[in-house]
């Protein structure tokens, strides 16, 4: 099975190919490409390589997450995946995800405050304008080798991991 454009699996870079050769839907208010290759055949495996172009984080935070979360921004992102078989833990690659100008966490009121004071411009309320995290997938999960949270008050950068059980392991430093 052949989805999408070869090419884009072979550079892992989709600046170059014609947008109309590559598998496309919508999602969360953004395009979806999806470009794979898949052999049934024993010992044989899958490439994969989608990625999300101007999607938005409120729209997949209305449909899978808490609705008093408060999540804003435009979400960029890509997957690079290779395995074997159905098995989750066959699965291995690599991704990003870039959400920017982003409304990430609402700040508590102290820090609000000392923000107001120190601050001639007036406040915003969310912690973070922007993130990068960058990972790979490996023995079914995502271990984040790059967290980047940044806003105009503080700005974090982290590590960890996420299983796909929901688990979760992240460190974080200011």
């Amino acid at each position: 099975l052949v989805l999408g454009a070869q090419e884009v699996l072979k550079s892992g870079k989709s600046t170059k190919v014609d947008p109309e050769s590559r598998g496309t839907a919508q999602a969360y208010g953004g395009t979806l490409f999806l470009d794979a290759v898949v052999d049934s055949r024993p010992g044989r495996g899958y490439l994969m390589f989608a990625e999300l172009k101007d999607g938005l984080l409120q729209a997949f935070a209305r449909d899978r997450l808490d609705e008093t979360v408060k999540l804003q921004g435009n979400v960029d992102a890509w997957l690079a995946l290779t395995g074997e078989g159905d098995s989750p833990g066959d699965a291995k690659g690599r991704g990003q995800l870039e959400i920017s100008p982003a409304a990430l966490y609402e700040l508590p009121v102290v820090l609000e405050v000392l923000n107001a004071l120190t601050s001639l411009t007036p406040s915003k309320r969310t912690a973070f304008d922007y993130a990068i995290l960058s990972f790979d997938v490996l023995n079914e999960r995502f271990d984040f080798n790059q967290v980047d949270l940044v806003g105009e008050s503080m700005a974090l950068r982290g590590r960890g991991s996420v299983g796909f059980g929901g688990d979760v392991i992240l460190d974080f430093y200011s």
